[in-house]
């Protein structure tokens, strides 16, 4: 309990005067806390129940103003002219040796108060200040950003560059990069073709890029041209343009080609692209035109085009990209006659009706890298949503904290707001994006899997506050959040549709969509299906709950480290509620901090749910459909399972035990896969029904890890050859496949070690022996062993050994635990049974113990699905 006669250490401070966009590190701090009123400061961060996307956060100080200095734009104020909106504050606490921020945001509502005093003329007064985090500075305004290549290409140092976004109603395309206009040609083409002009806006470049121009419906040739003034003569120039061909895509060509231009010819090549081949052409100062066959260059796609030119000496080197990827390339004598050149010509043509739009032409002296200018010309499509994240907050110079994990490729960047683009990238990616001191921190799908715990709080020992607020436990059993019917869709792409019919049979159908930027269609299933698996959570939820931390102090210290997206267990709930403990996600919270007090409430939700399977990992895929197929008694410690033919038997290999298993509400710890029938396998308490053959045999109660039970610790003689563990006699059947498994454990030095049987006859009368493969122990570690044998036809009992070879010494120590022997058909399944078996204490383990009818439901106790 926090102590009655001490205030909890609190600061607040103003940063007066500094630009909320600049480096938090430049601020001056100025400290307000000796102004702090009874009032309690209170804050909320992340996600509040029901929300889908994180909030801005808040928080609320009241401050003692009777100076009048916190009074906005009072000019006898000490802080004068800097009491403003925007103004950066901080809330921060003192625990463990270090002051702990709680709050980092920005000033955006003050609210004084002036209460009158005795005095005329005096007042007492206080403000209210209120603050945000950056998400509300983000979502006050409704700026659309410019498409991709429109944002990249001006910060790449163009010469000229025209993106030829233009509306219809423009009569020019405006230029970038300090170069004109980008006009119409007028006058006779020097091939005597009819020049057509451009359709602005009207060009359907790709789909995620505003309308660009095009040629005009009638055939011929549409010219556009600007200058481009030069102060020297560079030895490299590059030109890189976006095209989209029409329907009848035999008939388009466009040209980068000065000769067209008023004034005559220019010493400069062409890039044509031609349906006559299909390909594309380039001219050199006159040169024969060289030609490469690219059939898809016509394909009614969007391609980007690179042309890039070379001075090397006497000759001049060319190369033309298209899609990043070079399809034509050669070199001709002669210089680049740049000093005369003063305009850029593009040149389209087609007949028959074809289509032709083009957009994004620029012109570089230094051009950026390739395989960037082309990922930015497709909207950086494939991009991961973290990547997408991390580029579009360093493109506004915002800070952002991007955790480690998979994350989902997306498809091309739209125009849209900056908030509106990372959400699409969240959403997307089913990640998190929320606020971290005064910028952003994102958490990727891969971050969210298998979250570690990193708080615990044990509720038989959580204390009430003396404020007498009780509300620990107020969960409910609605269907806020339900969805057992998902339809997902991506920006001009398919659909996919998936549905619980099994849910849907016993509540009804709940519906929902989402229309999500993902790479490719192939991902939407997967997608839908994710989203039926985290809306048909069978569980008690709450909207909130408490913790405490004034009447607990001892949370602070794991509190203080909790993030959004941190996993908080609760244990020992009361009996009346469901088994098992409480396990949560933080996905926000709001606290409430005075003098002597300090609440929090956490907004939670499943933590079960994002646990996937992982090869070797804990988790396990639900076992859709397994039920008990007869009755099981409160004592039993065999039950027999019916499997669908889709989901298979229960896993066998014993790597996969012990096995938390759901048998209605009861958790069972299944230790073997089949109806094991050898006595003491597991050697719970001692090793009674086993013996030592020509070694000593004691028991230890420290067993293998993860399990409950003890092993059988084998002592060699030193002298035989051949030694181990021998069981009692077990009764079996004849001609009957059993499988046998074995956990064993070298101490010191490596031991050669198989699991055998011998075979013999109802009356003990040895038939036979089989043995399994010889394994070389490697010390310290645990090696499962697993075998299938068959019993001879007269068999009757069998005695199951644990055997080394090789007359180890006296010291080299050895252990077994595990050891079963089950029939083969009941291990692996028989048609649609299997059973597993349990040792003593396995039942009932979550405080639930009962006998269940035939029928009941059986799973795995947390049921995990693959990652998305």
């Amino acid at each position: 309990m926090w102590p009655d006669d001490q205030d909890l250490p609190l600061e607040v401070h103003a940063a007066f005067g500094a630009n909320p966009a600049g480096s938090p590190g430049s601020w001056t701090w100025t400290d307000l806390s000796s102004r702090l009123q009874p009032e309690p400061v209170r804050l909320r961060a992340g996600r509040s129940a029901g929300a889908s996307n994180s909030s801005p956060g808040t928080c609320t100080v009241t401050l003692d103003n009777d100076d009048g200095a916190l009074t906005p734009l009072h000019p006898l104020s000490t802080f004068w002219p800097n009491v403003r909106r925007g103004t950066p504050l901080r809330v921060r606490v003192f625990w463990g040796g270090v002051w702990v921020v709680r709050f980092a945001g920005f000033a955006d509502q003050w609210e004084p108060e002036f209460l009158p005093t005795t005095t005329p003329g005096q007042a007492s007064s206080r403000v209210r200040v209120t603050a945000s985090g950056l998400l509300r500075r983000l979502e006050q305004g409704n700026r659309t950003l410019f498409s991709a290549p429109r944002r990249y290409i001006p910060r790449t140092n163009p010469v000229a560059y025209w993106p030829l976004e233009d509306g219809q109603l423009a009569s020019e395309g405006a230029a970038l990069a300090g170069a004109q206009s980008m006009r119409p040609f007028v006058g006779t083409h020097p091939s005597g073709a009819v020049i057509s002009y451009p359709r602005w806006g009207q060009g359907d470049l790709a789909p995620w890029l505003p309308s660009t121009v095009s040629r005009s419906g009638n055939a011929g040739l549409t010219v556009i041209w600007a200058p481009v003034t030069m102060a020297s003569s560079p030895t490299r120039w590059t030109v890189d343009t976006m095209y989209r061909s029409g329907t009848d895509a035999g008939d388009g060509t466009i040209d980068v080609n000065p000769s067209y231009l008023p004034g005559g010819a220019l010493a400069w090549p062409q890039l044509l692209l031609l349906p006559s081949v299909r390909g594309l052409d380039v001219a050199m100062n006159g040169e024969p035109e060289v030609s490469a066959t690219a059939a898809t260059l016509f394909d009614g796609l969007p391609h980007h085009v690179r042309w890039d030119v070379t001075q090397s000496g006497a000759k001049v080197a060319w190369v033309v990209y298209v899609d990043g990827v070079s399809v034509n390339s050669g070199t001709t004598s002669g210089n680049m006659a740049l000093p005369s050149m003063s305009s850029l010509a593009l040149t389209a043509s087609a007949q028959d009706g074809a289509d032709l739009a083009q957009g994004h032409v620029a012109v570089w002296t230094s051009p950026p890298t390739l395989s960037t200018a082309v990922a930015a010309a497709f909207g950086y499509r494939g991009e991961t949503a973290a990547v997408r994240v991390t580029r579009l907050c360093a493109e506004e110079s915002i800070t952002v904290t991007v955790g480690s994990g998979g994350s989902e490729p997306m498809g091309p960047q739209a125009p849209a707001t900056l908030v509106e683009l990372l959400r699409e990238a969240e959403d997307a990616d089913m990640g998190v994006l929320y606020e971290s001191g005064f910028g952003l921190a994102y958490r990727p799908r891969g971050a969210r899997y298998n979250a570690p715990v990193g708080m615990t709080v044990d509720l038989a020992q959580y204390l009430v506050a003396r404020n007498g607020s009780r509300d620990v436990l107020s969960p409910a059993y609605d269907d806020q959040g339900l969805r057992n019917e998902w339809t997902v869709t991506r920006p001009d792409g398919g659909e996919a549709t998936v549905s619980d019919l099994g849910h849907q049979a016993r509540v009804g159908i709940y519906a929902d969509s989402a229309d999500l930027n993902v790479a490719s269609d192939g991902r939407l299933v997967d997608h839908a299906a994710w989203r039926v698996w985290l809306g048909t959570v069978d569980e008690l939820r709450e909207r909130a709950f408490p913790l405490d931390l004034a009447a607990n102090p001892g949370l602070l210290t794991a509190w203080l480290a909790c993030q959004v997206g941190t996993r908080v267990v609760r244990t020992n709930p009361p009996a009346q509620y469901q088994p098992g403990d409480l396990d949560r996600l933080v996905d926000g919270w709001s606290e409430t901090i005075g003098p002597r007090s300090w609440m929090v409430q956490v907004t939670p939700s499943p933590a079960a749910v994002w646990d996937v399977a992982t090869a070797d990992g804990e988790q396990r895929v639900a076992a859709d459909g397994s039920t008990l197929a007869m009755d099981l008694t409160s004592s039993a410690t065999l039950f027999a399972l019916s499997h669908t033919a889709a989901n298979g038997p229960w896993t066998w290999y014993p790597v996969d035990y012990p096995l938390d298993v759901r048998i209605g509400g009861e958790k069972v710890r299944a230790d073997a896969a089949g109806w094991v029938i050898n006595g003491n396998p597991w050697f719970v308490t001692d090793v009674s029904g086993w013996v030592g053959a020509s070694s000593g045999v004691t028991w230890l109660a420290s067993g293998r890890p993860g399990t409950p039970y003890g092993v059988a610790r084998i002592t060699p003689d030193g002298v035989a050859a051949v030694g181990g563990l021998h069981s009692a006699q077990v009764a079996v059947t004849a001609s009957t496949t059993y499988r046998l498994t074995m956990w064993a454990y070298a101490e010191v030095a490596p031991v050669d070690v198989n699991i055998a049987v011998d075979w013999l006859t109802g009356a003990g009368v040895p038939i036979s022996s089989s043995f399994g493969p010889t394994v070389s122990l490697t010390p310290g570690v645990w090696t499962p062993f697993t075998v299938a044998f068959s019993s001879p036809a007269t068999t009757g009992l069998a005695v199951l050994r644990a055997r080394h070879g090789g007359t180890p010494a006296a010291s080299s120590l050895w252990r077994v635990s595990g050891y079963t022997i089950a029939t083969e058909a009941t291990t692996t399944g028989s048609g649609a049974f299997q059973r597993l078996s349990c040792a003593p204490g396995g039942r009932g383990i979550n405080g639930i113990n009962r006998a269940w009818p035939s029928g009941t439901e059986v799973d795995v106790w947390q049921p995990a699905i693959s990652a998305l």
